[in-house]
């Protein structure tokens, strides 16, 4: 899971649990599924005759029971839940839902109140139901934030699905809706990473959303999904360890609901520890943003705001769209030697992900013209010399590990903040005394972290090193 928070392929699927301490307009707690059918019973006349039934009866079965008696009470049932979830904006402690808002572009929830708009002003316009097409095709572009309320939402009673009926046509019918929202589910299904989170193993929704999963995923599955969760032990259906029976979660246990806040600032803490080997996003952006503001060239100001949305899509880890914005940026501006860098970052990090030479030796040449052009800029030097040393690593050149010196001792020549990649290099070939000279230069320069370091595989052949230990310790 931590590299699918790295690499931004985590996405959120929120259940009840994440909003029954909430209250609502009205000052009332929403509580779980069983609550809100209570109040439902108890709000109208009509409706007297089940309150017998409400404490013996699954919400689901009361459920049934008001929609068969007829459309009034249904739709009296529909607004009151639309009235009943509606959250005001000063009553409620809405930290854990902007939380999840920080670590994640993608959520899924099965919740019909309006938390994450509370959270996220950004969901107002980017919330995805039955029905809503153009926002259900945000699912399928990573690089955009969306919401998909699986189960409908307050602002539309009509879409809400609340009762067997309304179940029975998400997930058991033909319907062309339908299909869609669970044709854009499957995508995330089996591309992404999925934490569940608020999501009593009991509940009628959720059993029905892990079964479609099982569905989805098929026999083939070898995807692996997360859930927090104060159950010590899963179904073996849903287990991980039974992936040949359909089986797809892995268990975050838990002793008490407060620590599912915890786990997220965990989850943060990795996805916003700064990687010494990628793009800073928010320096390089914050610098091109003050570059967009001096320019007049029209041709320049494209090939820059291609930059910007090049590096959008390599924060998210979308790679080969990232490329195509970097490679259209020195299109319009021939001499952007940044546009030619992080052009061939991208690349790079294409070559590790399938493992494809060709994209390496590509990576290469856009790092070369971006030196030809600009030849005082380490990051350009450091860079081409970590791409090099991917694919040494992966091919075991040893020429090829000369010429990762090279460019890595121009990078340090150029700025001594650069001694990272140079620490690394030696620290692989067994060079120690060298390895331990550039990694205190590194920490002394504030260039990378100790956790970084300690968690970087570079460096796991001296865990156990005195030197090592002791230069960390004196760094901690």
């Amino acid at each position: 899971m931590a590299r699918a928070v790295k690499e931004n392929n985590l996405v959120l699927f929120v259940g009840a649990g994440l909003s029954c301490g909430f209250e609502n307009r009205n000052g009332q707690k929403l509580g779980n599924w069983q609550n809100l059918v209570r109040q439902i019973i108890e709000n109208y006349e009509d409706l007297a005759c089940l309150k017998p039934l409400a404490e013996e009866y699954e919400p689901i079965t009361l459920l049934d029971l008001i929609e068969k008696r007829n459309d009034d009470s249904k739709n009296k049932a529909i607004e009151f839940a639309k009235d009943f979830f509606h959250l005001p904006a000063d009553k409620n402690d809405y930290r854990l839902h902007k939380k999840l808002c920080r670590l994640s572009h993608k959520i899924v929830t099965t919740n019909y109140d309006n938390a994450f708009l509370r959270a996220d002003e950004e969901f107002t316009t980017k919330t995805a139901t039955i029905g809503k097409n153009y926002e259900l095709s945000g699912l399928h572009k990573f690089s955009e934030k969306t919401l998909l309320k699986l189960h409908g939402c307050i602002t539309d009673g009509e879409k809400m699905v609340l009762f067997p009926s309304n179940y029975a046509d998400l997930y058991d019918s033909n319907n062309e809706d339908a299909e869609r929202i669970l044709f854009y589910l499957q995508n995330l299904i089996v591309n992404k990473t999925i934490l569940f989170i608020g999501c009593g193993m009991g509940d009628f929704q959720i059993n029905n959303i892990f079964s479609k999963v099982r569905h989805l995923l098929g026999k083939f599955n070898t995807k692996k999904h997360y859930i927090i969760s104060k159950e010590t032990k899963l179904d073996s259906k849903l287990d991980a360890k039974n992936q040949k029976e359909g089986g797809f979660l892995e268990l975050i246990s838990i002793k008490d609901y407060s620590e599912i806040e915890t786990v997220i600032d965990e989850l943060l803490k990795i996805k916003e520890e700064k990687d010494p080997t990628k793009i800073d996003y928010e320096k390089e952006m914050k610098e091109l943003q003050e570059k967009l503001k001096n320019t007049t060239d029209k041709m320049k100001t494209l090939s820059i705001e291609h930059e910007m949305r090049g590096l959008d899509f390599y924060d998210l880890g979308e790679y080969d769209r990232a490329a195509e914005h970097f490679k259209t940026a020195t299109e319009f501006d021939n001499e952007n030697d940044r546009a030619f860098r992080y052009w061939g970052d991208a690349l790079s990090e294409l070559g590790k992900e399938q493992q494809d030479e060709e994209l390496f030796e590509e990576s290469f040449k856009k790092y070369e013209k971006a030196t030809i052009i600009n030849d005082k800029d380490a990051a350009y030097f450091n860079n081409w010399g970590l791409a090099i040393y991917y694919l040494a690593k992966r091919i075991q050149d040893e020429k090829l590990f000369n010429q990762v010196f090279e460019k890595w001792e121009m990078a340090y020549k150029l700025n001594s903040a650069k001694s990272y990649g140079v620490a690394c290099g030696y620290a692989l070939i067994g060079n120690k005394e060298e390895a331990l000279y550039y990694l205190e230069e590194s920490l002394k320069n504030k260039s990378v972290g100790i956790d970084w370091v300690l968690k970087d595989e570079d460096w796991k052949e001296y865990l156990e090193d005195e030197d090592f230990i002791g230069l960390i310790e004196r760094y901690k």
